[in-house]
């Protein structure tokens, strides 16, 4: 009975983090990870150390990376420090109006948060596509780990009951 908790708790875990991967607020690699941590705690299922190990390692570089290529994107594209904090505030208010809000929400606010910060027209613009840019690759980054650890959990699940 443990198991099956665990085993909905992991798939539960593993949801979130594909949610999490393009909702800023919710964690989704990490929630993604602890799914792992799940389906190891089972009776059925020993996940290898080293492995855990290994996957806590791309969580963690994913997580930070999270926060960086956003600001990468807008400084790629000659935006500075407002379109950066531009581009979080329009992903956080683009959650308003999600889906859509969740894709146009950062470039808005980066081309906002430039403009707010002296810079016109076509260089604000240029750093707003930037912070699109960045989120969206920082979005695919995530998922791409998500989906290893889905993967992962899947393929260990279905091997322990053959």
């Amino acid at each position: 009975m443990t198991d099956y908790l665990l085993y909905c708790a992991g798939i539960v875990l593993l949801l979130l983090g594909f949610v999490g991967s393009v909702i800023p607020v919710i964690p989704g690699p990490p929630l993604a990870y602890l799914a792992l941590w799940a389906l190891h705690a089972t009776q059925r299922v020993d996940l290898p150390y080293p492995f855990l190990f290994a996957a806590l390692v791309a969580t963690l570089a994913v997580t930070i990376a999270d926060y960086v290529v956003p600001s990468m994107g807008v400084k790629k594209f000659g935006g500075g420090k407002w379109g950066v904090w531009g581009c979080f505030a329009g992903t956080l208010f683009g959650l308003t109006a999600f889906p859509v809000g969740l894709l146009v929400g950062p470039f808005i606010g980066a081309v906002l948060g430039e403009g707010i910060g002296g810079k016109k027209g076509t260089d604000a613009v240029r750093a707003g596509f930037g912070a699109f840019l960045g989120f969206i690759c920082g979005a695919a980054i995530k998922v791409i780990l998500c989906a290893i650890f889905t993967a992962t959990f899947i393929y260990l699940l279905m091997r322990s009951y053959t």
